[in-house]
């Protein structure tokens, strides 16, 4: 499904860039900044408690980067992300309102872009980590709470990101980007949750599209094709 979700998405985001005429360089964004946001779709991948029953639902996140010299840029995202099963909300006992699995990751994370034929695409992988607060839910109007001890079904936990993805400098201030990332949270809370779910590790898969606006906040330096701009020859 995820696969099928991101050859729909993927061709959208080109097919909108070619939409635009610009001169832009994707080689010209160091010392600038964005900000941005992106939809996508996830899925959780690991632990049979957030699987089972499960299938691909929506996430979202905000977005703020900064670009470094030689191709690095810092990544800075806040998101928010669920899926959902059948029967099951188990808040103290089975609930047929269902059971909802939210996550709202914020994490921070460095990309390496590279260098294409296109000096207006970027192709980039990029790794991070960060805080991953996790809630289930019966139904849409309670927390779920664990069937043993009645405890409810809250927690954030450490966990960590891969990214491959490719960004497309539209206009010189706008660019486009399609990203697939993997998300692990090696989570084992056994003791305080022994009805399950935060008891073993979580893992997913989000596919995603979305927008950046830059900006600039160093306006001296070296480009990352090495050049000088008209304040270094000075």
């Amino acid at each position: 499904m995820l696969r099928r979700m991101a050859c729909a998405l993927v061709p959208a985001v080109l097919l909108g860039a070619t939409l635009f005429n610009s001169t832009a360089s994707a080689d010209g964004l160091a010392g600038k900044g964005s900000i941005g946001g992106s939809i996508g779709a996830m899925r959780y991948l690991s632990n049979s408690d957030f699987t089972e029953g499960s299938s691909v639902r929506p996430v979202f996140h905000a977005m703020a980067h900064y670009v470094w010299e030689n191709h690095f840029v810092s990544t800075l995202e806040g998101g928010w992300g669920w899926n959902a099963r059948g029967d099951g909300g188990d808040f103290r006992g089975p609930d047929t309102t269902g059971t909802v699995m939210v996550v709202t990751p914020i994490t921070f994370g460095l990309d390496y872009r590279f260098e294409g034929a296109n000096p207006k695409f970027a192709p980039h992988v990029g790794v991070g980590f960060g805080a991953y607060p996790f809630t289930v839910r019966a139904g849409r109007d309670r927390i779920s709470k664990d069937r043993i001890n009645y405890k409810k079904r809250r927690t954030t936990a450490a966990g960590g990101y891969g990214k491959v993805g490719m960004e497309y400098l539209a206009l010189p201030a706008m660019a486009l980007n399609a990203d697939l990332l993997y998300h692990f949270v090696p989570m084992g809370d056994a003791e305080g949750f022994p009805g399950g779910y935060f008891d073993k590790s979580v893992s997913f898969a989000e596919v995603r599209v979305g927008m950046s606006y830059y900006f600039t906040i160093r306006s001296t330096g070296p480009s990352p094709t090495g050049k000088k701009d008209a304040e270094d020859e000075e």
